[in-house]
């Protein structure tokens, strides 16, 4: 893709933070500018940061209305480059709709986000054509203490940076599921663990556009003018918490299959998703088989991108093949 529809870090410009959803940032304050001076610091770059991001209203970060103009003003501002978004939370979707569709296509800029954010940059996608990020966001990995993993660092700008190319998602040596008050002063690194290899549930060859995000935010958007499925895509997802339960990721799965989603994927990656425990002993590959079972894409899982750390940034809109051979290791690559 051109730069144009392929948004990239210019130097001497600058990154602005923006909350979609959310309004947590403005309840720790400590954090915000320890992840703030790190993101400056690892990217070698100047960050921006709006009144809006810390704006409280209800449990967003502003109205909905609010929200879009804070959103339309950083795409005009030239001096910025890149919106990453401050974390995730709830209703970034409702954003949309307020949203100039003609300053959205005429002003692309690096955009990453993930969880909630997963409207958001299949919005602007989908509207506008341009690739944006599913990757880290500002508090969660860039407040990580002592600084933020390098492994997060590397594919971020692998993904985003000037003159970088993105050519392979691989695995990090170890991840972390354990979580800290972000109240409390960090002392120490999170615990890490060692079962970071991915795991694959069916084999197969498969290439299509690289798309995907948070399951049940992505389902929000089916039947809105706001999700645009390519007609041959690598499709990625993840769940997290309450919405990780085998039963909620069955029946997100039944509705993309319902509403023929899964007849235009062609390999399917999952990200790591701990909550999703047996239940009854009834597994996620279960699962997901189950689900996929009309279908013969390979499906891979037990990825590095959604809520975990270390994590991948996955951009929405390039080319992507998945190859998973029987004796051989399962390999994503960037076309």
């Amino acid at each position: 893709m051109n730069n144009r529809f392929y948004p990239k870090l210019i130097p001497g410009k600058a990154i602005a933070i923006y909350s979609p959803s959310s309004n947590v940032v403005s309840k720790y304050p400590d954090r915000l500018i320890r992840s703030v001076k790190a993101l400056e610091r690892t990217l070698n770059t100047k960050v921006v940061l709006p009144e809006q991001v810390c704006f409280s209203r209800g449990f967003t970060a502003g109205t909905a209305l609010e929200r879009a103009q804070a959103f339309e003003s950083l795409l005009l501002d030239h001096s910025i480059a890149g919106i990453m978004c401050s974390i995730g939370g709830f209703n970034s979707a409702e954003i949309l709709e307020h949203l100039n569709r003609d300053i959205v296509c005429q002003y692309p800029k690096v955009l990453i986000g993930n969880s909630d954010a997963t409207a958001l940059i299949l919005g602007i996608f989908s509207l506008s054509g341009w690739t944006t990020y599913f990757g880290p966001t500002l508090l969660p990995q860039f407040g990580e203490y002592p600084q933020p993993f390098a492994f997060t660092i590397e594919n971020l700008f692998s993904a985003i940076g000037n003159n970088e190319t993105l050519t392979e998602l691989r695995d990090p040596a170890a991840w972390t599921r354990e979580f800290t008050d972000w109240g409390e002063s960090p002392r120490r690194r999170r615990l890490m663990g060692k079962d970071s290899h991915r795991i694959v549930y069916r084999e197969g060859l498969g290439e299509g556009i690289l798309f995907g995000g948070n399951i049940e935010t992505l389902n929000m958007l089916v039947g809105t003018p706001y999700l645009n499925i390519p007609s041959d895509i690598i499709f990625f997802w993840e769940a997290h918490a309450e919405e990780a339960r085998l039963e909620r990721v069955r029946r997100a799965l039944t509705h993309l299959r319902q509403s023929g989603i899964l007849s235009h994927v062609r390999g399917m990656l999952i990200g790591r998703s701990p909550y999703c425990t047996d239940i009854a002993g009834v597994t996620l590959k279960d699962t997901v088989l189950e689900a996929c079972a009309d279908f013969d894409f390979p499906i891979v899982a037990n990825l590095s991108f959604g809520h975990t750390d270390p994590m991948l940034t996955l951009p929405i809109g390039v080319l992507a093949n998945v190859c998973v051979m029987k004796g051989s290791e399962a390999r994503i690559t960037i076309v």
